[in-house]
């Protein structure tokens, strides 16, 4: 008896490719270059992240102590005029204002009616004004301007002030918005004042007359970007200061500027920050309540260029340390892992079903004891696999036993109830039936031998047929045709009446008559659908006229038959594919062909084996 072999073949070689864990010898190799070099990497790691934090807190403090120098002193500049302003515009509370004598006075700003027609008056505001420009950080060109836009006096004749012709025309720039503004101070960045087309910080406000009507003209502070780069003398950075659209007011490169006299978007930065671009770190700080921006420019280049050399010579260092670690570190590992080498090769000669190989190991007791314990797993599992294989047989005899004593009672009862009915009919074809029906339980229940010869076989399976055509007489007709060399060939008993019965159950559904086929011959390897190249086979055809199976009924039986379980109560052809599966293996088998109404062919595959030599006559037997 064969049986289907349970392990299945593996490929070691594919299994150890799919994972590749890292080895006795690696672990050795890497703790070691680790104790020696990772320290070392440690070191220069932190020697280049204290330069680098020491180059960005350096760069930090410059930038941002040049940006807070710069803030304070064009804070304090601005908020003085813009005091100022509002102070002499008449509205302010505050006692003190200059009043129409050019000399200060409580509440009331300039008569700029009077200075029109009174020199002194002018010559008066004009010693004022010129006394609090002097006293302020930056300095600031001033002038007076009536309510027709026509300037009294002005500070510095240099810088001159002037009204734009469109002025009268347009509501339009700072002068607009101190009018819409009464009381309080304006700060613009304009060059509209400028005779010179310059960009002025330009602080100003209405100025209501000495006969209290309201904007009797306008007082005015215009500071240049000359004026701020004169005071910040002692700042060393490049700055940018713009106003809140990112305008600029003054720099000291132009090269910070876009082509619309604005920052670039590369040095825009949030308050209060700093960010790296390129070659330069850009510090941020707004002033006047967002109305003006600074920026600080610090050039990184350099100290960008020493940090990469370092940080590239160290690179160099560990290169050359990794290289030398890992050469001395493979040779110490390898000396140190050779008798672990040897068990990982006897452990993989136990994944690929080799149980023969022992091994011998010397040394260290710790090794020692453990070559002792795969000697004993060796051992136990030889034994193990025994037992295993004597179970499994065991299973396997006892289910094929199974199979071959189940017998449809069905079939039972339909025959003795024709056998009650002959009793009065036929008395001799009762006895003839009842004798046939005896010698096909007698064999069936025969537990002395699984395989039997196809001729013995087939006669038997003539008395189970001719029952059958006892039962239903006119309508049901056989005939069997074996080659003769097939008559000699072993088979499972009653491996083909499981087939039959199967096709009379279903076949003579909506039939009046059935005729039942069976066929036995030899094939060659070559036409083989389940045989292995070299080995002949036994083909058993049966094949019936009845009313045959639709296509759904046919792919429910087929995949019945492709399952090693039957969860269904059909269990004729399951138990015949079972058995050929259980004695040969999965390369044989039975295939089913069927149609509405065409009938169906069941082809059973078995290997081609006899029990002796020697053939016999053909032996064909048609009703």
């Amino acid at each position: 008896m064969e049986f289907a072999s349970m392990k299945k073949p593996r490929d070691s070689q594919t299994s150890r490719k799919s994972k590749k864990p890292l080895h006795f010898r690696d672990e050795i190799r890497t703790a070691f270059i680790s104790y020696a070099f990772i320290p070392v990497a440690a070191l220069f790691v932190l020697i280049t992240l204290c330069a680098g934090i020491i180059w960005s807190v350096s760069i930090n403090r410059k930038a941002e102590g040049d940006c807070n120098t710069i803030c304070a002193v064009l804070e304090e500049a601005v908020e003085n005029y813009m005091e100022k302003a509002a102070e002499l515009s008449g509205r302010s509370n505050t006692p003190g204002t200059m009043g129409a004598t050019g000399v200060e006075e409580a509440a009331t700003g300039p008569d700029i009616n009077r200075m029109k027609t009174d020199k002194n008056l002018v010559s008066e505001a004009y010693s004022t004004l010129k006394e609090f420009v002097r006293k302020q950080s930056i300095a600031a060109n001033f002038a007076v301007v009536d309510n027709d836009f026509a300037v009294l006096l002005q500070g510095d004749s240099s810088q001159t002030f002037r009204i734009p012709s469109y002025q009268k025309e347009i509501e339009w720039g700072p002068l607009q918005r101190m009018a819409q503004n009464p009381g309080n101070a304006v700060l613009e960045i304009s060059h509209e004042y400028s005779a010179s087309a310059l960009d002025e910080i330009i602080i100003g406000s209405a100025v209501v007359g000495g006969s209290g009507e309201q904007n009797s003209g306008y007082l005015i502070f215009a500071m240049t970007g000359k004026n701020v780069q004169d005071a910040l003398r002692s700042i060393s950075s490049p700055y940018v200061i713009t106003d809140s659209f990112r305008n600029v007011f003054v720099t000291t490169n132009r090269y910070y500027l876009d082509d619309m006299n604005r920052l670039s978007s590369d040095y825009r930065t949030e308050n209060g920050a700093i960010s790296i671009t390129g070659y330069d770190a850009v510090y941020r700080s707004d002033i006047c309540g967002g109305s003006l921006s600074v920026y600080t420019i610090i050039d990184v280049s350099q100290m960008k260029k020493a940090v990469i050399t370092l940080v590239l010579l160290a690179v160099i260092l560990l290169v050359v340390l990794s290289v030398a670690m890992f050469v001395s570190g493979g040779k110490i590992a390898a000396d140190k892992t050779r008798t672990i080498d040897e068990l990982v090769v006897a452990f993989h000669d136990v994944e690929d079903g080799i149980l023969e190989n022992r091994v011998d190991i010397r040394g260290n007791v710790e090794f020692q004891t453990i070559g002792e314990a795969y000697n004993k797993m060796l051992d136990d599992i030889k034994r193990l696999i025994a037992e295993n294989e004597k179970e499994t047989k065991a299973k396997y005899i006892s289910e094929l036993k199974q199979l071959e004593m189940q017998f449809n009672p069905h079939f039972l009862y339909n025959t003795l109830a024709t056998v009650r009915y002959l009793v009065k009919l036929d008395p001799d074809g009762a006895v003839r039936t009842v004798v046939s029906l005896s010698e096909l339980l007698r064999y069936s229940l025969n537990s002395e031998n699984s395989y039997v010869e196809l001729a013995e076989d087939l006669k038997y399976i003539e008395n189970y047929l001719a029952i059958l055509e006892t039962r239903f007489g006119s309508k049901f007709s056989f005939d069997i045709v074996v080659s003769d060399d097939c008559m000699d060939a072993v088979i499972p008993k009653l491996i083909v009446q499981p087939v039959i019965e199967n096709a009379v159950k279903y076949g003579f559904e909506g039939v009046p008559s059935m005729r039942i086929s069976v066929r036995a011959e030899k094939a060659a390897s070559s036409g083989a659908q389940y045989s292995s190249a070299g080995e002949s086979q036994l083909l058993l055809t049966i094949s019936d006229t009845g009313s045959g199976m639709d296509e759904e009924t046919l792919k429910q039986v087929q995949s019945l038959l492709s399952t090693p379980e039957n969860a269904t109560n059909h269990i004729g052809l399951f138990n015949v594919q079972r058995r050929i599966k259980l004695l040969y293996g999965e390369k044989y088998g039975l295939s089913v062909e069927s149609g509405q109404g065409k009938g169906t062919v069941v082809r059973i595959r078995l290997p081609y084996r006899t029990a002796s030599k020697g053939g016999r006559r053909d032996e064909s037997n048609n009703r």
